[in-house]
C-alpha cells in the first residue's frame, strides 16, 4: 500500500511545475506589496488597521518564500515528471 495516492502525486507535481512556482512568486510580490502600501497608508490609523495590514504583509512573504523553497526543491529533485517513476 502506498503512503501516496496517484491523486496526491498529481497535485504534488502540479505544484512544482514551473509556471505554478512563478505564479506564487508573483502572487507574494503582489500582496506583500499591498500589505506594504496599507502598512504606509494606515500609518496614522488604528492599531487594528495596522495589524491588518502587517498581516497582509507577511502573508505576501510567506507565500514567496513557499515559492522559493518549491524551487529549491524542484532543484533538489529534478522535473516533476520525476515523481511518476
Amino acid at each position: 500500500m502506498s503512503f501516496f495516492s496517484p491523486n496526491t502525486l498529481g497535485f504534488v507535481a502540479r505544484l512544482l511545475e514551473r509556471e505554478t512556482i512563478i505564479g506564487l512568486a508573483v502572487f507574494g510580490a503582489i500582496v506583500a506589496t499591498t500589505g506594504s502600501f496599507l502598512l504606509h497608508h494606515y500609518e496614522r490609523d488604528s492599531l487594528a488597521k495596522k495589524r491588518l495590514a502587517r498581516l497582509v504583509l507577511r502573508i505576501g512573504y510567506g507565500i514567496t518564500w513557499l515559492s522559493v523553497s518549491l524551487f529549491i526543491i524542484v532543484g533538489f529533485i529534478g522535473s516533476p515528471t520525476n515523481l511518476n517513476n
